[in-house]
């Protein structure tokens, strides 16, 4: 990305004890092209108070790290709540804490130990909230740049050879085919009036960088094309033959593409935000780091595609077939799973919050380090699904199968699992603080050092489950219904009302 390309100022707020995790935030956002306000800029002398406040009023996008240190900071929480009151708040967790209203009405990115890594799907999640907020205006300079490129290095190298072809073509189309290709005028564009004159033309000549925004291609013949680069935004590709042809980098945003041939394509880094590819067979294709938000997938096979990486935020995902696909590091909030069958799926350090994955099959789905807070799971059967460290904290997993799981120092705090069956689970050290655990089936099961803290205990069953130097501190049960086989003079459990 083009450093310069983006106007709009970007602020971050952060506690001083949290400074050189902000700087490594400041340098990689100004690496994907943001400008960014740095308070270490302001010079001695500078009036910083008024120079902050001015920096915030005047910020395109309030990036907000939070940490036990901000939480606490009257500061940030001053210029959090004046983004939120702008529509310019983007959210991150740089340390594991609770957010209150209203700092929690936008769901916060959790890059807890974020390592700087640019393909990093939590680090990814940021830049799409904070492209979505700072747009990327094409400059003059590159407008005329692209121009002279295609005039100079194409038109010139190629110019008897398109004209003949051109009017070649033309003659054709008028003899064989009324239907006229429509093409919007664009910054590198390049109007091909015919159907046979484009076929004809990407077949000898480079179509590189050309713009066909919005043209109907229906039928057409692009079969090893070279495309690279191109923007093909709200074109019509329905039942076009792109076999071989090169797609890397080019803009397909609200493309059509219900049928076409992309047997062998590279769309890796492709922007496709908001295609149409339901029903599309996309299976084994290279698709990672590629930009997918929004796009209709539904029902389509994407099974061993690469997927690594990729923005699927808001994807209809209905029903798609994504069996042995490598989804890892994708950012999957707010997508549509209803049907989808993720077997063998490597999902690990994907990102899934707020996700229903109730009618999703996850049978031997890699879930490693994933974040899953806040997704439900409610009656599934997760015992051939890899949660190893997985982030299930809020997540509803009630009367879900998870007997003889290894959840070792899985996050599930605050999250509800009545009725849960976990039993013979290695719980070793979890977090199960503020856990709903209604009757839920802990029999047999390891949880040693597990904390229990603020847990909603009545109706469980600890029977033969080992207990050694768990934290049941603030847990409480209701005394009509205390847990089964809790250990005699452990700790006496006080009473609470049930909660929601």
């Amino acid at each position: 990305m083009n450093p310069s390309s983006r106007s709009g100022l970007v602020f971050i707020s952060y506690k001083r004890e949290e400074a050189l995790i902000a700087a490594k935030f400041r340098n990689a956002l100004v690496k994907e092209g943001f400008t960014v306000w740095w308070d270490e800029d302001l010079q001695c002398g500078q009036a910083w108070a008024e120079k902050l406040d001015g920096a915030v009023r005047e910020a395109a996008c309030i990036v907000v790290l939070w940490s036990v240190h901000a939480v606490a900071s009257r500061w940030v929480q001053h210029e959090a709540s004046q983004a939120i009151a702008r529509g310019v708040y983007a959210p991150c967790r740089v340390e594991l804490v609770e957010l209150h209203s209203p700092y929690d009405r936008i769901q916060a990115t959790d890059l807890i130990g974020w390592d700087g890594d640019h393909e990093h799907g939590g680090f990814r999640n940021l830049v799409a909230r904070v492209e979505a907020l700072v747009p990327a205006p094409v400059s003059l300079t590159n407008r005329i740049r692209h121009w002279l490129r295609f005039n100079f290095a194409t038109l010139l190298a190629s110019g008897i050879a398109f004209i003949a072809v051109w009017l070649l073509g033309t003659i054709f189309f008028e003899l064989r085919d009324d239907r006229q290709l429509k093409v919007y005028e664009c910054n590198t564009g390049v109007g091909l009036r015919s159907h046979l004159a484009l076929e004809m033309f990407s077949m000898s000549k480079s179509l590189k960088e050309v713009c066909l925004v919005g043209a109907d291609l229906r039928g057409t013949t692009l079969r090893k094309a070279n495309l690279q680069g191109a923007n093909l935004s709200k074109a019509d590709f329905r039942e076009t033959d792109l076999r071989g042809t090169t797609l890397r980098k080019a803009t397909l945003e609200m493309t059509e593409l219900r049928g076409a041939d992309l047997s062998g394509l590279d769309l890796r880094r492709t922007n496709l935000k908001g295609a149409i590819l339901n029903r599309t067979n996309l299976s084994g294709i290279n698709l990672s780091s590629t930009n997918l938000g929004g796009a209709n997938l539904s029902e389509t096979n994407l099974r061993k595609a690469d997927l690594s990486g990729a923005n699927l935020l808001n994807a209809k995902l209905q029903k798609a077939d994504l069996a042995e696909a490598d989804l890892s590091e994708v950012a999957l909030s707010g997508a549509d799973l209803t049907g989808a069958n993720l077997t063998g799926a490597d999902l690990s350090r994907a990102y899934l919050d707020e996700v229903n994955l109730t009618k999703t099959n996850l049978h031997e789905t890699k879930l490693e380090k994933a974040t899953l807070t806040k997704v439900t799971l409610r009656g599934k059967d997760l015992r051939g699904t890899n949660l190893n460290k997985a982030n299930l904290r809020s997540a509803n997993l009630s009367e879900a199968n998870l007997s003889g799981k290894d959840l070792r120092e899985n996050n599930l705090g605050w999250a509800n699992l009545s009725g849960a069956n976990l039993s013979k689970a290695n719980l070793n050290a979890t977090d199960l603080n503020g856990a709903y655990l209604h009757e839920a089936n802990f029999s047999e099961a390891n949880l040693r050092k597990t904390d229990l803290s603020e847990a909603y205990l009545s109706g469980a069953n600890f029977t033969d489950a080992d207990l050694s130097g768990a934290d049941p501190s603030g847990a409480c049960i209701d005394l009509d219904q205390p847990p089964i086989g809790w250990p005699e003079n452990y700790v006496t459990l006080p009473s609470c009302q049930m909660k929601e």
